[in-house]
Formats: C-alpha cells, structure tokens, sequence
C-alpha cells in the first residue's frame, strides 16, 4: 500500500471515528432529554390539574402524549446541544447590560399588564405577551453569556452538557409558575375563555375545551357551584364544533354556568 493510500485511509478512518463518536454523544444526549422531557411534562400536568382541583386527570395521559407536552422545551434542548456537540466554533456574546436592560423593560411590561388588568377590566392587556418576549431575548442573551463563560472554562464538549443540564434544571424549576399562569387564566374567568364544545342535537353551551387526552378523546370543563369545576370526558366524535371562548369584559349573568 503506498503512503498516499495509508493517509487516505487513515484520514477516512478518523473521520469515521469523529462522526461515530459525535453521534454516539448525541445519541446518548437524545435520550437523557425524552426522559427528562417526560419528567418535565409530567411535572407540568400535576401542577396544572392541582390547580384545578383534578390531579386525577393526569393518569389520563399516555407517556408518549406526558413527553410531548414540554415539545417545545426539548426540542430547543436537544437543537442546542447537537449544535453545541457537532459545531465547535465559538458564539457571539451579546453584551451583559443589553440583555440587563431587556429585563427591565420586560419586568415594566408585566406591571404595565397587572395594571391595565385590575383597573381597566374592559380592555384585554397585550403586555404581557410583550413581557414575555422580552423576557426570552433576554433569557437567550443571558444564556449565551452563560455558555461563553462555560465553553472558556471547562472546553467544548463539558461546557455543552453543563450548559443544556443548567437550562433543563431552570425549566423544571420553572415549571410550576408556567403552569399558574395558564390556570389563573382559566379560574379567574371560571373558563369562559377556553373555546366552547358543542354537540350534536345539544344546545348546551357551558363546556369548555380544557386538553386533548390520549387517543381519540378530550378533557372538558365547565363552571360549578361556588370556585369548583365540573370535568367531562367525551371521544372526539361526538363533538360537532369547537368554537371562540366568551371575550373579557363579558357579563357576569352570562359567565355563569347553565343549569340543566
């Protein structure tokens, strides 16, 4: 064999070896974030129905639909850290006080939201989803920040991992306000802001659309005597249409539950 078909070969092999060890890492690192994704929705879904008085409804869910609750969170786990594994070339930094000042503005953002949604009842406050968008430019420049200073101290590959373990941890720290925030809504207006279920040969309007469950079925719920909720599980087949939930500023004899 000569010398230059001993370095190809060679040169083949190592990039062989390069590509089965970068995918045996995200491998590895692909299924730690479906078990945590798991984890993270399994939390979700106890503290959301906790909320509701309906911790029983998370036995509802299969533990594939439990895993894709948080899709967002583990897809975006799972992109950074193959991105962080196969590609070694350093990041832009984003200056502290930028993504400092982008934190104040969203911190002002959700007073301004508290505000126009205690004083002013008849408008709807679309602060907050400013709030939040400031708050996850912020996170993700805070989040760049983070990781530089990882990758300088630790190197590439340890820097990545602690990096995606650091985020996961925040978003299962976080899990419980995220939860509070989508059930307040639906308690504070006693559901009247989730789409209404009809059904067929039914004028019954009072049932809202709280969740899909596993198969073929969907969770319902609709105001009951004093701050409790009546749940309702039907197949999706024997819903007609699923309409626009009641807008705020609605009466308070039309957000109450119909008596049959």
């Amino acid at each position: 064999m000569s010398i230059e078909q001993s370095k190809a070969s060679g040169s083949r092999q190592s990039s062989a070896e390069w590509m089965a060890a970068r995918f045996a890492s995200l491998a590895g690192g692909l299924a730690v974030i479906y078990a945590y994704s798991y984890l993270l929705g399994y939390a979700y879904l106890t503290f959301y129905f906790t909320d509701l008085r309906a911790v029983w409804a998370v036995d509802l869910f299969d533990i594939t639909t439990i895993a894709q609750t948080p899709a967002v969170v583990a897809a975006l786990l799972a992109t950074t850290l193959a991105s962080l594994v196969l590609h070694g070339d350093p990041l832009p930094v984003p200056p502290i006080r930028v993504a400092g000042a982008l934190a104040l503005l969203a911190i002002a953002a959700y007073a301004i939201h508290l505000a126009v949604s205690k004083w002013m009842n008849e408008y709807t406050s679309y602060w907050s989803f400013c709030a939040f968008v400031l708050a996850l430019i912020s996170a993700l420049m805070g989040g760049l920040i983070y990781l530089r200073k990882l990758r300088d101290s630790l190197g590439r590959k340890l820097g990545a991992w602690t990096f995606v373990l650091s985020m996961g941890a925040l978003a299962l720290v976080a899990t419980p306000a995220a939860a509070n925030i989508r059930t307040r809504a639906i308690i504070d207006s006693r559901a009247q802001s989730l789409a209404i279920v009809q059904f067929e040969n039914s004028q019954d309007q009072t049932w809202r659309l709280l969740r899909a469950i596993s198969g073929s079925h969907l969770l319902l719920i609709r105001a009951a005597n004093g701050d409790n909720f009546e749940f309702r599980i039907v197949e999706s087949v024997q819903v007609t249409s699923i309409g626009r939930g009641q807008p705020k500023g609605k009466s308070a004899s039309e957000s109450r539950p119909h008596k049959q």
